[in-house]
């Protein structure tokens, strides 16, 4: 019996200690993931013209949560959006459902009116460290995305340019832009927008998951109103094992 019972016991002892193990090899690997996790977003707003606009004004998307927060509103708003050419004026509008950016001009691509040679590209952009883990999983329904992206429809992810890795998902949407300007007839200007969220950490390796996303729109000649931009998303690109997902 006497021997039954120190069996008993030592079998005990081994699975206390194995499950101890186990516990401080996981609470090590989930702070060893918080300590090197680094999230960061990229943003830009282009604007390509191969001749002079005149007295514009826009109304473009950008990147915002349900809740309508981002960094790239908060730093709209402090004015610390790079790229932003004298005489331009950025202002946030909140129309209720998604937040624009007024930018009004009186000359596009700059206040000079010049360029060496055509089209003067003007971009202003946005880089920004997270203090948390961004959502790459479903940045349409619970993360920083152009919003309203309408009529989001699943479609093969492309073969070329981003990385895929693990199961992308990719999507095609259309999304409202306004452009008020005089230009000479064949004038053509480009408007494009991208968004990218990240990442990163060191756990047996780094490692990585994002999502990204863009829209654009060509115009010819003057405009004076909404007009259709269309958007790609790819989420899910990465890996999606993490320890955990901190709030």
């Amino acid at each position: 019996m006497d021997g039954v019972i120190r069996i008993t016991l030592a079998a005990f002892i081994v699975i206390l200690c194995g499950s101890l193990a186990g516990i401080a090899f996981s609470g090590y690997v989930e702070s060893a993931y918080e300590k090197t996790l680094e999230g960061t977003y990229g943003y830009t707003l282009s604007f390509s013209a191969d001749g002079t606009l005149s007295n514009a004004t826009f109304f473009i998307p950008v990147p915002e949560d349900p809740g309508g927060n981002s960094p790239v509103i908060g730093d709209f708003s402090a004015g610390n959006v790079s790229g932003l050419p004298d005489g331009w004026k950025a202002v946030l509008f909140d129309t209720g459902k998604s937040t624009l950016v007024k930018i009004t001009a009186r000359t596009v691509p700059g206040p000079a009116g010049t360029a060496p040679q055509p089209p003067a590209v003007v971009t202003l952009f946005v880089n920004y460290s997270s203090g948390h883990r961004i959502e790459t999983a479903d940045p349409t329904g619970n993360g920083t995305m152009f919003r309203p992206a309408d009529d989001l429809r699943e479609v093969p992810c492309p073969t070329g340019g981003i990385k895929a890795v693990g199961s992308p998902e990719c999507f095609d949407f259309n999304i409202p832009v306004y452009a008020d300007y005089t230009a000479a007839p064949g004038t053509t200007l480009t408007i494009s927008s991208s968004l990218s969220g990240r990442n990163d950490w060191k756990i047996f390796g780094p490692k990585f998951n994002q999502y990204t996303a863009a829209f654009g729109i060509t115009l010819t000649g003057g405009n004076h109103g909404w007009a259709t931009a269309t958007g790609t998303l790819m989420r899910r690109n990465g890996y999606y094992d993490e320890p955990r997902h901190p709030a």
